[in-house]
């Protein structure tokens, strides 16, 4: 997530979910708000993109690098949903 101001707005959050190995954007997210909501609309779009049949069971992890990502407890029960660890 990366945050930037906008004058005319305020701070506008982007959410972007990258495949680590390809190093192509797979889901995004622009909002005014950085919530696990956001995320989680991130990582939905990653998912029908990438797998569309399912996921679970892919092996796939979330990881960050040098940034944040939302900790609630709503969030990590939604990737353990998805089958993301």
């Amino acid at each position: 997530m990366t945050k930037f101001m906008v004058s005319s707005i305020g701070w506008i959050y982007l959410v972007i979910v990258l495949d680590w190995f390809t190093k192509k954007i797979v889901g995004r997210k622009i909002s005014l708000r950085s919530r696990a909501a956001e995320w989680k609309e991130a990582v939905e779009m990653a998912i029908r993109r990438e797998f569309p049949e399912d996921v679970r069971g892919m092996g796939l992890k979330l990881i960050r690098e040098n940034g944040s990502q939302p900790r609630g407890a709503s969030f990590v029960r939604d990737m353990v949903e998805f089958g993301i660890g």
